[in-house]
């Protein structure tokens, strides 16, 4: 069995901030500062918060009223908790409440896309589930940092499982790992690990035990492809109220972007979110219609951004960056008549890994090559699908010799 690798814990880098949880109608457009003062603030996937009140919860252990707790029943308290709230966390019309003492937060942040919907009054979500694939990695590094999750959100907190591009108070850089989050006034995350461009993820969000308007929460990040995950666990009661069982902001899928100035620093790609799920307090599913979002106050600016839906269950996010999947055939172009030959599928531009293959014309086919005896001259034609659902399209005339020919 594979397992994660562990990752050196650095500080995000000096620059612009970007938090923008929740959106949802309206854009707010914030003041431009040049930096954030990394000695005291660290990033996470709501924004900036001060370095006191951002804590990891060991795997299997649990955070609860501040106190962290291991499976052998060892304990320790976590730090006091200077300055509650992000510093520009939050998404227009749903933004949390601020820490930092008012500070202005850089523009280079937001929530560039994403696909959001409301729960029906008295209606809370209690389980989120979506499963979505390693995309390639940013065209060029500017050490700014991509956030990819779905979640959920009330008016002080957000649960997201979350794949990372970049560094945060978590760990991280120049490669993709996962771990859940839960941030409101304090943040809590799990052990943060590393992943591989096309492994295949899946994100859960689940509550239970709950009672007296709070919840136990479980937020688990599993990579089917290495046969592992990685858990957040924080108890009802925990500081701050991120417990409160009162999330009614469904994200089925968003592209966060921290600290990127230039289009070619985001991820890149058509970031299918597929088999989603949400389950809300009365145990039924809640398969909301998705709703379009988008930061507009986010720079870099026109880099495509949009998101777009088959129904409940699936959603699409994306920029300009977007893979322009390609494909090609590659073998040999006449062969004697009752001879075969091998064609072999190549990928020109890629998309997002893996791919299925789809023979047809005059060989047929499912593997990324084909071989066989053509019964005669004529096109051998082939069709890519990627994760995603991008297709490309390739064909290669192959002509069949007379006998005797030794060359037509």
């Amino acid at each position: 069995m594979a397992s994660f690798n562990a990752l050196p814990r650095i500080n995000p880098p000096l620059g612009p901030d970007l938090t923008a949880p929740r959106r949802a109608l309206a854009s707010v457009v914030t003041p431009a500062v040049t930096s954030i003062d990394t000695t005291e603030y660290v990033l996470t996937p709501n924004g900036y918060y001060h370095r006191s009140c951002v804590y990891e919860v060991p795997e299997g252990a649990k955070l609860k009223r501040g106190i962290i707790t291991h499976r052998d029943g060892t304990s320790y308290a976590v730090p006091t908790c200077l300055h509650p709230g992000p510093l520009g966390g939050g998404a227009p019309g749903l933004r949390l409440g601020g820490g930092g003492n008012g500070l202005p937060v850089p523009s280079t942040h937001g929530w560039v896309t994403y696909g959001y919907n409301f729960t029906a009054s008295g209606q809370t979500i209690r389980h989120v589930g979506a499963r979505w694939i390693v995309p390639q990695i940013p065209a060029s590094y500017g050490g700014g940092t991509n956030f990819l999750f779905p979640g959920a959100q009330n008016s002080n907190t957000i649960v997201q499982p979350v794949l990372q591009y970049g560094p945060s108070s978590a760990g991280g850089g120049q490669y993709w790992t996962v771990t859940g989050w839960m941030c409101g006034p304090t943040c809590a995350h799990g052990i943060l690990q590393q992943v591989n461009v096309g492994d295949v993820l899946g994100g859960t969000v689940d509550a239970s035990n709950c009672f007296g308007g709070g919840c136990d929460w479980a937020i688990t990040v599993y990579d089917s492809t290495l046969s592992h995950s990685t858990t957040l666990v924080e108890g009802a009661g925990s500081l701050g109220s991120e417990t409160d069982d009162n999330y009614n902001f469904a994200v089925g899928g968003a592209l966060e972007i921290w600290n990127l100035s230039v289009c070619n620093h985001l991820t890149g790609g058509k970031h299918l979110f597929s088999q989603i799920s949400f389950k809300d307090n009365n145990g039924s599913t809640f398969a909301p219609t998705w709703l379009a979002g988008r930061d507009t106050a986010v720079v870099p600016k026109s880099c495509g951004y949009g998101a777009t839906s088959s129904g409940s269950s699936n959603l699409t996010v994306l920029d300009s960056l977007a893979s322009v999947l390609t494909a090609s055939i590659a073998g040999p172009s006449s062969v004697m008549n009752g001879d075969s030959g091998t064609w072999d599928a190549g990928v020109g531009l890629p998309g997002t890994p893996p791919y299925t293959y789809s023979w047809g014309g005059i060989l047929g086919g499912s593997g990324s090559s084909t071989s066989g005896s053509p019964p005669g001259s004529g096109y051998l034609d082939l069709r890519i699908v990627d994760a995603a659902a991008d297709t490309a399209y390739a064909s290669f005339y192959v002509t069949v010799c007379d006998p005797g020919v030794l060359i037509c």
